[in-house]
């Protein structure tokens, strides 16, 4: 981590370990009203490291490291509300799948008891944002790479349910942002395609 400095430049690193072969990061608050955490998927042990924060005067810096178990080969992760309270989101590319592991509050989650949704082929990327007609219903959409598909789970915040699988409209989706629809309200979807120049 390079520290920001007031110059607009950064001082010097500060290395933090975590698992074998992180591959992304997600930034987020899981305390309220907390200083921001990080978590990183360790896609080689198949798990994930959670990094929460701390200020000591003006300085911003992680102070604790949990690792959590979270499926086979975690290539993205993002955080959502599920009655409530921030929980996890971590997609699978080795087997296929979502995650879900429930936040039990104070930055802590359930990773004994974790609910699994089919994916396309290797997911590698998340988006959460609200695709129906429910502005209160937060939906979540994997970026699957290896069929160029991405999968929908309706209503996260509540348990979440199965949706379907769709075509990404190009091949190896790579990226994808929820932008706001500002007639509906709801969110459409911006989808990056690798494999042929795309979007």
């Amino acid at each position: 981590i390079y520290p920001g400095l007031a110059s607009g430049g950064f001082g010097a690193p500060q290395a933090y370990p975590v698992g074998a072969d992180p591959v992304s990061v997600t930034v987020d608050r899981l305390i309220k009203n907390g200083p921001p955490d990080l978590i990183v998927a360790n896609q080689g042990s198949n798990d994930v490291s959670v990094l929460i924060g701390k200020v000591d005067g003006d300085t911003w810096s992680p102070a604790s490291q949990l690792r959590l178990q979270a499926g086979y080969g975690p290539t993205a992760t993002a955080v959502t509300d599920v009655n409530g309270v921030p929980s996890l989101l971590v997609a699978d590319g080795q087997s296929n799948q979502l995650c879900l592991l429930k936040g039990t509050g104070l930055g802590y989650f359930d990773d004994t008891h974790p609910s699994f949704f089919a994916t396309g082929a290797n997911p590698t990327g998340i988006v959460v944002g609200s695709f129906t007609s429910n502005p209160s219903e937060t939906d979540v959409v994997t970026l699957d790479s290896g069929s160029s598909s991405l999968t929908i789970v309706r209503d996260i915040n509540n348990g979440g349910e199965q949706g379907p699988t769709i075509s990404s409209g190009g091949q190896f989706p790579i990226a994808a942002l929820a932008v706001t629809d500002p007639v509906s309200g709801t969110h459409d979807l911006v989808v990056a395609n690798n494999g042929d120049g795309s979007l």
